[in-house]
């Protein structure tokens, strides 16, 4: 909490700047999620991953190979016909 305090003490410039500040539902008409599916898919692959971050004490994989075993599989899912 002290971190936070300062960092937003020290570069309050940064954090009050208008240019900065994104207007999340002009974001969300200018790149709308055109995929549901593929997003879905790709949520499931990430709690996966996280969840075998979490389970590391009991299956003793190292997270690096999980993180590519992960990285693999968003792979093979992303199915690219275009």
């Amino acid at each position: 909490p002290f971190v936070y305090i300062f960092l937003r003490w020290y570069f309050k410039s940064a954090f009050e700047d208008p240019v900065l500040r994104a207007d999340i539902p002009a974001l969300e008409k200018l790149y709308p999620i055109t995929n549901r599916v593929l997003l879905v898919k790709c949520g499931c692959v990430l709690f996966c991953v996280i969840l075998s971050f979490f389970l590391h004490p009991v299956t003793h994989l190292d997270p690096a190979w999980v993180s590519i075993l992960g990285a693999v599989w968003l792979l093979t899912i992303f199915d690219m016909h275009h």
